[in-house]
């Protein structure tokens, strides 16, 4: 029996250590970001990457590092890749607004009018997986609610099951769509940063093609089409052109 339990001791502790090396390496991170040491930093949070972990509070870290470091297309990557897991905080808002306005390529996409404005704001203002948790969830209680509506024999409790019923229904022909259309996004539209401080962009997968334009760190870039090791890009103007994939980071 003792030695059962040495046994079970032996296999505990690795466990443990590994459970706990994520928040270690993130305190290590800080510490070596506040004394500067921001490559160290960058070390220690892309580790923890590595080991398949991601938060919008990690990626915001991890582009602090970098904005401090000159690494200008790192930053926003990951500042992108926080908004994405954290639209609505405003920290990450305002440092992916500071970095941006250092990108050479200030490129400005076609104006959208003021109704897709406003529907955008709505679609956008959760990440995709609370759009996807909130839809369940209303699912679940329009469910409770229609049950309630025909099982309670109460009349008072029966008007309310039953405008609560209504009322899920409403939200959920909201949500639905809205679910599925980030959801289609997600896997069919694919946006990157270019991590290169120049990129030349080709007219074809190869670069003997024809170089049609260059643009610079830290520009946006949608990703329509990867062939070998080649992504088709377009710029948020139109603009389309090759460029090699290990110089866009997806977000």
């Amino acid at each position: 029996m003792r030695a059962l339990k040495y046994l079970i001791l032996l296999v505990a502790i690795p466990v443990f250590a590994l459970a706990q090396e994520p928040s270690v390496l993130f305190s290590n991170a800080k510490d070596a970001y506040d004394q500067g040491n921001y490559s160290a930093a960058i070390q220690d949070y892309r580790q923890i990457l590595r080991q398949g972990i991601e938060s919008a509070s990690l990626h915001f870290n991890l582009g602090n590092a970098y904005f401090k470091s000159g690494e200008l297309g790192e930053a926003i990557l990951h500042y992108e890749k926080a908004a994405k897991l954290a639209p609505r905080d405003q920290d990450i808002k305002y440092n992916l607004q500071i970095a941006r306005a250092r990108i050479q390529d200030q490129i400005n996409p076609p104006p959208m009018s003021f109704v897709i404005k406003i529907y955008n704001g709505i679609k956008y203002w959760l990440s995709l997986n609370e759009l996807a948790w909130t839809t369940i969830l209303l699912a679940l209680l329009t469910s409770l609610f229609f049950a309630g509506w025909w099982l309670v024999r109460s009349e008072r409790l029966n008007r309310l099951a039953r405008s609560l019923f209504i009322i899920g229904i409403i939200l959920l022909i909201f949500t639905t769509p809205l679910l599925i259309s980030r959801t289609l996004e997600a896997h069919h539209e694919k946006y990157g940063i270019v991590l290169d401080p120049e990129l030349k962009v080709y007219s074809g997968p190869q670069t003997i093609s024809t170089e049609v334009f260059v643009i610079h760190e830290g520009t946006k870039v949608q990703v329509e089409r990867e062939q070998d090791n080649w992504y088709k890009i377009q710029l948020l103007d139109g603009k389309e052109g090759w460029v090699q994939d290990q110089s866009v980071g997806v977000i």
